[in-house]
């Protein structure tokens, strides 16, 4: 019995263990991985807009960078920019920071990002913004 309660003990260590790491484990640092795909933002909307099953096996998991206008920000943690697709299809980049960007809405944007398929919008996660 004593065994058996070491034993599940090491096995609920390990497991929160494993969870804090996790937990506190840090994204890809895409500022210094280079780009899969350099596009702008329109063609990667219609890219999914058209074929969807297409636009994944190429796009997704993969390092894209894009330019387009900026639609809006949401200031948070993480901060997320809209950028202009198509009439149909945006994109929402998670930045890797929660600061607020001096641009705003209409100006032009270029940050690289991992691209993780569609939602509503191209999801890109772990955006730096670039110049």
């Amino acid at each position: 019995m004593k065994k058996i309660l070491i034993v599940a003990g090491l096995l609920v260590a390990a497991g929160i263990a494993y969870g804090l790491y996790e937990f506190n484990r840090t994204g890809k640092d895409t500022s210094k991985k280079a780009s899969d795909f350099v596009l702008q933002a329109t063609a990667l909307s219609a890219a999914f807009e058209m074929d969807e099953v297409k636009a994944n096996d190429e796009y997704l998991d993969k390092v894209i960078e894009v330019e387009g206008v900026l639609l809006s920000q949401e200031v948070g943690n993480p901060t997320i920019l809209t950028i202009k697709g198509t009439d149909m299809v945006s994109l929402r980049a998670e930045l890797t920071t929660n600061e607020q960007l001096e641009t705003k809405a209409g100006d032009l944007v270029r940050l690289k990002g991992v691209c993780t398929g569609l939602l509503l919008d191209v999801v890109l996660t772990e955006c730096v913004i670039l110049d």
